[in-house]
């Protein structure tokens, strides 16, 4: 076959889809009012350096979608690039990692109630007590913000690039990648210092979870592909490792691990789709449990009302991206087209 007709074969393949998926696309012109956490939040980063980035604001039950609604609910653009959303209190922080600053709003309405600044690469943001913690990239520290003042109140330092956290009781337990010497650090919430540091787990563990029994589980991928990527079960008391389960070759590149709102099921997205697996399961990797060919698979939301689940495909990371929502059984419900790299969901409650 001549590189002509293959260029042409993939062109009408990629018109065929984005018909197909174009009649589904419900787009509706609507402003949140105090309705925000009665919806899904679609994170959207952006293109790097574009100055791109936002959230749509799609209503599963009647099929609407509001773009962009950050900049048309305050009237000025969010930033560049949209790493993470978390809910503090009756508010959301926004984490805006290239303009280096968590942008809050109203989690009803969608307005801006304030903007920490001071920090340098932020990615994801944890509340333990009266204080935020804020992952970064570049600058090989925590920040540790006050919810009151809304300010960088004092610096952890971790000499590496930190990612997600989870808190459990008093502890805040931080994915920190140095290659070679990648831990889960320990930072006690009372003195806002690191209490552990013993932990050494895979390279780039990036993602982690708390489930029901209050075990934590940790996606490591390996980047320089010199072994498989592994799920890894720790105990936050003892700090120990207690399963290792590897993936079953080099082709997989696991991603945004979550968990069901019931803490028993995890979930995240890897070679040809959605993986689901129980934590009671101790047998090898297996799936996908919802197939998607694509090799832009980019977000993963699972519901915590209904279980079900919202999958963001980047296409080519400049163009506006799709979303996919199935039901709890992985049935296709609708897809719509969304902002710029839809990376990641978050479902008012």
């Amino acid at each position: 076959m001549t590189t002509i007709k293959k260029q042409l074969i993939t062109l009408l393949a990629l018109a065929t889809f984005f018909a197909c998926t174009k009649e589904k696309t419900p787009v509706v012109t609507t402003t949140p009012g105090d309705d925000l956490t009665k919806g899904v939040l679609i994170i959207n980063e952006g293109g790097f350096g574009k100055g791109t980035a936002g959230f749509d604001w799609y209503l599963p039950a009647k099929k609407q979608l509001s773009k962009d609604v950050f900049k048309s609910t305050n009237g000025f653009p969010l930033g560049d690039v949209l790493q993470s959303i978390s809910r503090v209190d009756d508010d959301l922080y926004l984490v805006v990692n290239n303009s280096q600053k968590i942008e809050i709003i109203n989690r009803n309405t969608g307005k801006s109630t304030g903007t920490i600044t001071g920090l340098s690469s932020p990615r994801y943001a944890v509340a333990s007590g009266n204080n935020i913690y804020v992952s970064d990239l570049f600058s090989g520290k925590i920040s540790v913000v006050d919810k009151t003042t809304k300010k960088v109140a004092k610096t952890i330092t971790t000499n590496g690039w930190s990612e997600q956290m989870a808190v459990v009781g008093n502890e805040v337990f931080v994915c920190r990648i140095i290659k070679g010497n990648c831990k889960i650090m320990v930072i006690d919430a009372t003195t806002q210092t690191i209490k552990d540091s013993s932990l050494l787990v895979d390279d780039e563990p990036q993602w982690i979870v708390k489930d029901k029994d209050n075990k934590l589980w940790v996606l490591c991928d390996f980047y320089a592909k010199t072994k498989a990527a592994t799920l890894l079960k720790i105990n936050p008391t003892t700090r120990a490792i207690e399963a290792t389960y590897s993936f079953p070759d080099m082709g997989h590149s696991p991603s945004k691990l979550s968990i069901n709102k019931a803490g028993y099921e995890l979930y995240f997205l890897s070679k040809g789709g959605i993986y689901k697996r129980s934590i009671s399961y101790s047998g090898a990797v297996v799936g996908p449990f919802i197939s998607k060919n694509s090799f832009s698979l980019y977000g993963l939301g699972i519901d915590p009302s209904n279980g079900d689940y919202y999958l963001g495909d980047a296409i080519d990371f400049t163009q506006a991206g799709y979303v996919f929502h199935y039901n709890n059984n992985g049935v296709a419900i609708d897809s719509f087209k969304a902002g710029v790299n839809p990376s990641g969901f978050y479902f008012g409650e």
